[in-house]
């Protein structure tokens, strides 16, 4: 990571989503992401499943990757990815949710390309290649998968717009956590908020991601609110997969491609 450590590009950003947040709370599309970060009650989760995520890529990636993140919302970690070192460009399909990433980055001094797409079409890859000089080497999904109504088919097109070698960091919640199902019963009773979540358990993805072309690797890391619940039922959960083809063609499938065909 370039000069600064995982704890110190956590530490970092989220005192500057802090008072970024207190600053624009007239915003009420602020709370989305930055109040989940600051002031809710879980602030305590998101600080873990910002560090676990930095962790992950980090092992999987080269100083200076060409990063993806995918749904961004307001880029509080497409901030974190570009003060860690990686090149990065965010897409999301609300324009005010680049808006507000917009100006965090420029309050983080940082440059990531953002740009606002819709994640079931495909014209944003070349704006995406653009930015990026080239086609990305890590792509990274926070909380952004369960929101799309199509997944097979957004991920068959990012099987075949990938590179060999390029790595898929997922960070979802789990619905077999105690807590997750909580949180949603806390919700529907305070909030009067009957809506439905549509997360998937760790298996059901790797599922989805198998089929599009991709391998998992390493182990799944988690994190939750309440002390020595096993891995496989913590709130937040993070796993990787590898497009399928080995890491030479990362450096060389990955160079100056052109938009993908299908």
């Amino acid at each position: 990571m370039a000069n600064l450590t995982t704890n110190a590009v956590v530490d970092r950003v989220l005192e500057e989503a802090t008072a970024f947040a207190h600053e624009n709370s007239g915003d009420p599309g602020m709370s989305h992401t930055f109040g989940y970060f600051t002031d809710h009650p879980v602030a305590r989760l998101n600080r873990e499943r910002l560090t676990m995520t930095l962790r992950e890529i980090a092992e999987r990636a080269t100083e200076g990757a060409r990063l993806l993140d995918m749904g961004c919302g307001g880029g509080l970690f497409t901030a974190a990815f570009a003060a860690a070192g990686y090149r990065v460009a965010g897409v999301d399909l609300a324009p005010e949710e680049i808006a507000r990433a917009r100006r965090f980055a420029e309050r983080m001094n940082v440059t990531p390309a953002l740009l606002v797409g819709d994640l079931q079409a495909e014209g944003w890859m070349t704006e995406v290649e653009e930015a990026l000089g080239g086609r990305p080497q890590v792509v990274f999904y926070g909380y952004c998968l369960h929101h799309l109504p199509d997944v097979p088919s957004h991920l068959r097109a990012l099987g075949e717009w990938l590179p060999p070698g390029s790595i898929v960091v997922v960070n979802e919640e789990n619905p077999r956590s105690p807590s997750w199902f909580l949180k949603n019963a806390v919700r529907s009773v305070i909030q009067r908020d009957t809506k439905e979540e549509h997360q998937l358990s760790h298996k059901r993805w790797s599922g989805l991601l198998v089929a599009a072309g991709f391998e998992p690797v390493g182990d799944l890391r988690g994190a939750d609110l309440l002390p020595g619940v096993p891995v496989g039922m913590r709130w937040s959960q993070v796993f990787s997969y590898e497009k399928g083809g080995g890491l030479k063609g990362i450096n060389d499938a990955s160079r100056g491609c052109g938009p993908a065909t299908n």
